[in-house]
């Protein structure tokens, strides 16, 4: 189907900046630029540059003092706070075990780290069976760390109503 209203009156404009055409994005300038018309996207992007006073290496060589600074230092282990050689292995703990990604951790803290989350997970946290799919959340006021079973969940349910 055709629809001739929709695209009969379509002006070709083209940037301020560069003067090259404007086809899908088109940047309104800010006023203290003192631009009129529209730019285009890495007009834009240098023009917001050049006013807020960065430049666009400013980033990089940040990151490259950050990367400088992590080669000289010599890493201790997060886990068992030992030196950590370059050669070594290291590895970084996953962010499902709720510590810091900047910390390394040697091979050995990271495979008990692993197992430990493994056994959280898939083990229940009171009688210690291997769970099926359906797995229970304990409350908060239990203050039972990992997951449920049925049964658990049941029982320690059952034992907090008749606390109450």
């Amino acid at each position: 189907m055709w629809f001739p209203l929709l695209t009969r009156n379509k002006i070709k404009e083209n940037c301020a900046v560069c003067n090259r055409e404007l086809l899908k994005f088109r940047y309104r300038p800010r006023n203290e630029w003192n631009i009129h018309g529209m730019i285009c996207g890495d007009c834009h992007v240098m023009k917001s540059m050049e006013y807020s006073g960065r430049s666009e290496t400013s980033g990089d060589k940040k990151r490259n003092d950050l990367i400088e600074d992590e080669k000289k230092i010599s890493p201790k282990c997060g886990g068992c706070n030992s030196e950590t050689d370059s050669g070594s292995e290291q590895f970084r703990p996953k962010w499902q075990w709720n510590l810091d990604t900047s910390l390394i951790l040697c091979k050995r803290c990271y495979s008990l780290k692993s197992k430990e989350y493994e056994k959280r997970i898939n083990y229940c946290a009171v009688c210690g069976n291997k769970m099926s799919f359906f797995r229970y959340n304990p409350k908060p006021k239990w203050k039972i760390g990992g997951q449920l079973c049925r049964r658990c969940w049941d029982n320690s349910n059952t034992r907090w109503k008749n606390q109450q």
